[in-house]
């Protein structure tokens, strides 16, 4: 599943388990690899789903911000 993550999502899954690790690594890959229309069952699924999606905004806009892009 790991091979199926760009740099910047591999990036954010060793950043996420450095940072704040609220859930087990294998969340946020799932979180990552997850189509858009499954997104539903998979909040509803995992405990701490807010967690990883905030963070993940965070990091979106800081990878934007970073690559002159805002």
């Amino acid at each position: 599943m790991i091979q199926e993550l760009s740099p910047d999502k591999l990036a954010f899954v060793n950043a996420y388990g450095h940072a704040v690790a609220s859930v087990p690594r294998e969340y946020v890959i799932e979180f990552l690899t997850t189509p858009e229309d499954k997104m539903d069952e998979l909040c509803d699924n995992m405990a701490d789903f807010t967690s990883v999606a905030d963070a993940y905004e965070l990091w979106q806009i800081a990878m934007h911000y970073a690559k002159g892009k805002v």
